[in-house]
């Protein structure tokens, strides 16, 4: 039997309906079939967390370098403090050859040594009034009525037997030109040493100190005293505030004579500025501390052994700043304790450097 087509069918105008073929997927495919890995919520917060910490921490670098840079600005400005002191001197020396002229011990510089502790004075001889100064001598201290004295002194310090300084006018040479007097600094001057009284003494930067000195002087050739008129220091020094009072004094010797002589006391004090500063710098050094200490905490949560590195260099600077901020404080305390903090900063500054080159997942010991 024959089979009949029409004549669309023959002409293409109309074939039959094909449906698309599907691929064979068998069972045991499917079942190995997975949907791609997406970050789980947990490593999505990590990695911001470590994103923002990083631009935290350049920021915090930032901060910390501007001030220390005004840090140590400011520091250099206490430098300048007392600069009109010469003014003072003076008016001191225009005031004496006024009212009281003869023979002035002026403390021209003060050194105190808190290690020892010791204070150095470096006294000037001057003699105030026309008949006790060399003619061609005066303007010292721009004083135009004081210069270096006329007649020889012996000038004693402390009860002691022997003369601390011996002056002759003799030894003053003249300039050959216009016949002044040359001054000779070692001619002249003169340095003391006084042993502190550090009862009242605190702990650094609060630490006061005081002393009292007695001088007295006389004429070598005939063993007669000479009057001192005025015993007189500077009010300041690099770290300390000075405040010196003197007062006309005797005591009576052996064969019943009495010998006058002048007492100084001297009271040693921080100005606040510098107290300020001190405890500044000591609280930086305990938040670079923290710092540094903060690190561990944050290399062992990281899973990346590379970042190790990053803040074992933090901590590694910490331990170099630190001792640098404390060198940059009035008189260098050091790490030995006279400042409180000194070693244990440095101390855990070093056991987080150590803990933050471990490896991750490991504790320090």
């Amino acid at each position: 039997m024959s089979t009949r087509h029409s004549f669309l069918s023959t002409t293409g105008l109309v074939r039959p309906l094909q449906l698309p073929k599907r691929p064979f997927i068998s069972t045991a495919a499917t079942v190995n079939v997975s949907k791609p890995e997406t970050p789980s919520r947990r490593s999505q917060v990590l990695n911001t967390a470590r994103a923002r910490l990083a631009s935290i921490a350049a920021v915090n670098v930032l901060v910390i370098c501007a001030l220390l840079s005004f840090l140590f600005i400011g520091s250099l400005s206490f430098a300048f403090i007392g600069g009109a002191e010469v003014a003072s001197f003076k008016d001191l020396l225009d005031d004496i050859e006024k009212n009281e002229p003869g023979l002035v011990l002026l403390g021209e510089d003060v050194d105190v040594d808190i290690d020892e502790p010791s204070v150095t004075i470096r006294w000037s001889l001057i003699a105030c009034g026309e008949a006790y100064f060399l003619p061609g001598s005066q303007g010292i201290h721009g004083s135009s009525g004081c210069g270096v004295p006329n007649m020889t002194v012996d000038i004693f310090v402390d009860g002691d037997e022997d003369a601390a300084f011996k002056y002759d006018p003799a030894n003053i040479p003249l300039a050959s030109t216009n016949g002044a007097r040359h001054g000779i600094q070692d001619l002249t001057r003169f340095d003391s040493d006084h042993v502190l009284d550090v009862h009242e003494a605190l702990l650094y930067p609060f630490d006061d100190y005081a002393f009292t000195t007695t001088l007295y002087a006389e004429d070598p050739g005939s063993e007669s005293p000479i009057t001192i008129q005025k015993l007189h220091t500077v009010n300041t020094e690099i770290s300390f505030n000075i405040k010196s009072e003197d007062m006309q004094t005797y005591s009576v010797l052996s064969d019943g004579t009495q010998r006058f002589s002048r007492d100084l006391t001297m009271s040693i004090k921080r100005p606040a500025e510098a107290k300020a500063f001190v405890l500044l710098f000591w609280m930086l050094s305990w938040v670079l501390t923290h710092v540094a200490f903060g690190q561990v905490p944050l290399a062992i949560s990281r899973s990346d052994p590379s970042s190790l590195d990053a803040h074992a260099a933090v901590v590694i600077a910490v331990l170099f700043v630190i001792p640098q901020l404390r060198k940059s404080m009035p008189d260098e305390p050091g790490l030995d304790g006279v400042l409180i903090g000194g070693r244990e900063q440095v101390g855990v500054a070093r056991r987080a450097d150590r803990s933050s080159q471990m490896p991750s997942g490991t504790s320090p010991r």
